[in-house]
């Protein structure tokens, strides 16, 4: 369930900031004048970060909040499609605050390269998603330097080994030793690389509102995972 966590690492300001009537974005960036005008507290919100690797897919569909305060609402009665294959809906999983979910799905095949489509009926309207699972060239390790192939950009890229996580890598190779103030013992490591789609890219530093969707606030995003056992010296 760890990877899981790992994998959702959007955090607060994507579930929270985008469930909410989007004030604080506008009080955020210091604007002169408060907001309004704001999104009807009926309007849905969506996230969801496929991941390729992950037994279960996990998507959180819920409404605007009027209050940032309030419970996530939990919208169950809709029909939600990724690539065609549906997902169930379940009792909401509020025990990683960072990123509920309310809806899974397993056994989607998500193939590096390919085109994702996300489709949710609710009442009588209709919230188209995509998004493209992201490309990640063979991972070498030479010495503490990891080396791996994909277009770079800020954002683009997460690496794990064991338990020391890194975010928002800037340049490639990736030099441990470079990016971790501690002494690093040579010796064996398991090692976890996402790749990250321009969507997620771009949720990081942009004040939009929907991001890979159509007729919902929110994000829909994907990554692909690569992971196994290297020598680090």
């Amino acid at each position: 369930m760890a990877r899981l966590n790992h994998t959702r690492c959007l955090g607060a300001r994507a579930l929270r900031l985008c469930a909410c009537i989007f004030a604080l974005a506008h009080l955020a960036a210091c604007e002169t004048s408060i907001p309004t005008s704001f999104p009807r507290t009926d309007e849905l919100v969506i996230h969801c970060l496929l991941v390729s690797d992950a037994a279960e897919q996990r998507l959180l569909l819920t409404k605007v909040l009027k209050n940032i305060s309030d419970p996530l609402p939990s919208v169950t009665d809709a029909i939600v499609e990724v690539n065609g294959m549906r997902f169930s809906t379940i009792t909401m999983d509020r025990s990683n605050q960072e990123a509920p979910y309310n809806w899974i799905a397993s056994g989607l095949s998500l193939e590096s390269g390919k085109p994702c489509s996300l489709r949710v009926f609710y009442q009588s309207r209709i919230i188209r998603g995509q998004t493209v699972m992201p490309k990640l060239g063979p991972v070498t390790v030479k010495g503490d330097t990891i080396f791996w192939t994909g277009e770079f950009a800020p954002y683009k890229y997460a690496l794990w080994l064991n338990d020391l996580h890194f975010t928002a890598i800037r340049k490639l190779p990736f030099v441990v030793r470079e990016n971790y103030s501690l002494p690093l013992r040579p010796g064996r490591y398991r090692l976890r690389v996402l790749a990250y789609d321009d969507n997620y890219a771009l949720a990081q530093d942009s004040r939009e509102n929907a991001i890979g969707l159509e007729g919902a606030h929110g994000l829909f995003a994907s990554a692909y995972a690569w992971e196994d056992s290297v020598d680090l010296k």
